[in-house]
């Protein structure tokens, strides 16, 4: 069977076109979108569908960004194939929403085709992901502690997104091409372990390859596919129970009946969660198997205890329901705010707040890449006034704290990654929010042993044009929380305390 047939068979057996219909395919110049173009065109004319192309240019890479651009355009001309394109600032995208360039090109591509799609009445549209691509992202949602169901990897039909490629491994659609005498643009920035995607390409796959199994890949695929056959199956009991047992509220609360959750198996527990998160929040990205597991954990729950999960979605436990709603700004000591309403960027509540322009950060800046950091938050606790609240403009972004009395024994606090309990009695009196200074220091393990945090951001693989944008909860030089990453050990709440002092930075609905 060649290539061609292979592909065929996938659209068949997964109803990705039909006689008639329209697919449009994202052509970025690249050996996979090449070839994607190259097989559905051949196709279309024995099938009756119609094919057509878009290129966006990323504003990235330079030169070498021009000449995929041209080669795509060039290329859809040869073989009378209808070409559209966007021209795109990822970088400023990226930096705007504090996303890396290569979740802002993702984002910015499927919004723009999409969207092409729709203007030109195309019914499908196909993307060259392979099946050495469906191995890296298995590994990557692997490693990041997806649940199950990213462990199935990409699927060969997601709505109007199509994967015609998904079962061809990369040497076959290099070598139709070569075949075929059809030359292709190569991306420089595939050979750099910058992106974890890479690294897994370049750098561990080859070596499991080569020291654990020579068909490690091939595995991985096998796993995923009858991961998936699983998935399909378990989708839809958990769909049954979720329409069972949830339902809507006067409040806009979500409610899930414990007695009827807690009764089923655990799969279907955790699936009815996950979709209670994602129905909250809108999405389900970045919710990994770590808030799953404190969703179910909601149902034997103390009642009134409240879980914070991502895209600013909440948890209570009730008598007999589990609840999740929505809340932006919501004060973490009990006083509620209009979720519809903006930030008062001058809300100071029982707190002193300056913003001190600090000379020698200046210089320091000076020196380093020119660096915008010039001003701190300095936060002085008074007696008696333990909370309050500080808007930081250049994050758009509420800092809130408060001193919390513990009414039982052996309290669990949750991995928040925005929320913190720190051990009151390590908080002397005065706190800093502000960005990295040369000698930060932040302590690492139990027994007191620091790091300092340039060798924290090398370990924890964050790239250098980041460093200077990330939030310091800081006295002094010792890091009290990396905001979004890590607390420090020194600071954290140990047994027997009778009060913790609770922090949470609040992104603004504009900032994200």
């Amino acid at each position: 069977m060649n290539l061609e047939e292979k592909v065929w068979n996938t659209c068949e057996q997964y109803q990705m076109v039909a006689a008639g219909s329209s697919v449009l395919v994202g052509l970025s110049g690249g050996a996979d979108s090449v070839c994607l173009l190259l097989l559905l065109f051949r196709l279309s004319g024995k099938y009756d569908f119609s094919v057509c192309a878009f290129h966006m240019h990323h504003g990235i890479r330079g030169e070498e960004a021009d000449r995929d651009r041209a080669y795509a355009k060039e290329l859809c001309a040869k073989w009378g194939i209808q070409y559209y394109e966007r021209l795109e600032d990822v970088p400023k995208y990226a930096r705007t929403h504090k996303i890396s360039h290569e979740e802002a090109g993702r984002i910015l591509r499927y919004r723009h085709m999409r969207a092409t799609a729709k203007k030109y009445g195309c019914d499908r549209i196909a993307v060259a992901h392979h099946g050495d691509d469906q191995i890296e992202t298995v590994l990557m949602n692997l490693f990041r502690g997806s649940g199950s169901k990213g462990l199935c990897g990409m699927a060969p039909v997601s709505g109007e997104l199509i994967r015609p490629l998904l079962f061809c491994t990369k040497n076959e659609i290099v070598q139709e091409l070569e075949e075929n005498q059809i030359s292709y643009c190569s991306d420089s920035t595939n050979a750099m372990d910058i992106y974890m995607r890479n690294r897994i390409r370049n750098q561990l796959l080859p070596w499991l390859e080569e020291n654990v199994n020579a068909k490690a890949g091939q595995h991985v695929l096998q796993a995923a596919w009858q991961q998936r056959q699983i998935q399909d199956y378990m989708e839809e009991r958990i769909e049954e129970a979720f329409v069972l047992m949830s339902k809507w509220n006067r409040n806009g609360e979500l409610e899930i009946d414990k007695k009827k959750l807690g009764g089923m198996p655990g799969a279907i527990q955790s699936g009815v969660m996950r979709r209670a998160l994602e129905c909250t929040g809108g999405k389900i990205k970045d919710v990994s198997m770590v808030h799953i597991v404190q969703a179910v954990a909601m149902l034997r729950g103390r009642t009134g205890s409240i879980v914070d999960f991502p895209h600013f979605v909440r948890g209570r436990v009730g008598y007999e329901q589990i609840f999740f709603y929505k809340t932006n700004i919501k004060d973490v000591c009990g006083e509620k705010k209009s979720i519809d309403k903006k930030i008062d960027k001058n809300i100071v509540i029982h707190s002193i707040m300056k913003e001190i322009p600090l000379k020698r950060d200046l210089e320091e800046n000076k020196k380093k890449n020119n660096r915008q950091n010039n001003k701190v938050v300095e936060i002085v606790l008074e007696q008696g006034r333990m909370s309050g609240e500080v808007y930081i403009p250049e994050a758009e972004a509420v800092f809130r704290y408060c001193e919390k009395k513990i009414q039982e024994k052996n309290v669990i606090f949750p991995e928040n990654t925005y929320t913190k309990w720190l051990n009151c009695d390590k908080i002397k009196n005065s706190l800093q929010i502000r960005t990295r200074r040369s000698k930060d220091m932040i302590a690492v393990c139990k027994s007191g042993g620091h790091k300092k945090l340039k060798d924290f951001f090398i370990d924890c693989k964050i790239p250098a044009e980041k460093r200077d944008d990330i939030l310091l909860l800081a006295d002094g030089s010792e890091i009290i929380w990396v905001i979004g990453y890590r607390l420090s050990e020194a600071y954290k709440v140990v047994p027997g305390q009778d009060k913790v002092f609770q922090v949470e930075l609040i992104m603004s609905p504009e900032s994200q």
